[in-house]
């Protein structure tokens, strides 16, 4: 009967041990979940600042694309400005020898009529 007692207070001393480790390991991995639960809540926050970057350079890369296009126009216009400006200095020089043109032509006009006056008199 000694004996039988003496195994349960063993046996008993066994199940206390086991239910202090599992009360140990109960508390390590409330301790990991605790742990866990805010590695997820970092790994949320990094995804929501990693989609606030996202955002940010899809706005800067369209204000490019339209920096690019304005620029684009930009030149166009400048081309046309430089197209018409040397079309301008054509006109300018053909209005310059026109005029030179009417000049000599008056001169002549005058001329003859110098002549024909002289004639006549």
């Amino acid at each position: 009967m000694q004996g039988i007692r003496d195994q349960i207070a063993v046996l008993q001393r066994d199940l206390e041990q086991i239910i202090a480790s599992g009360e140990v390991e109960v508390q390590n991995n409330r301790a990991v979940s605790m742990s866990l639960q805010k590695i997820g809540a970092e790994v949320e926050a990094l995804g929501k600042g990693s989609q606030v970057i996202i955002d940010g350079a899809a706005s800067i890369l369209g204000a490019v694309v339209e920096t690019a296009a304005g620029a684009r126009q930009i030149a166009s216009a400048a081309e046309e400005a430089n197209t018409a400006s040397r079309e301008a200095a054509t006109a300018a020089a053909e209005q310059s020898q026109g005029a030179e043109d009417l000049a000599a032509a008056i001169e002549e006009i005058g001329s003859l009529a110098d002549e024909l006056k002289n004639q006549n008199a």
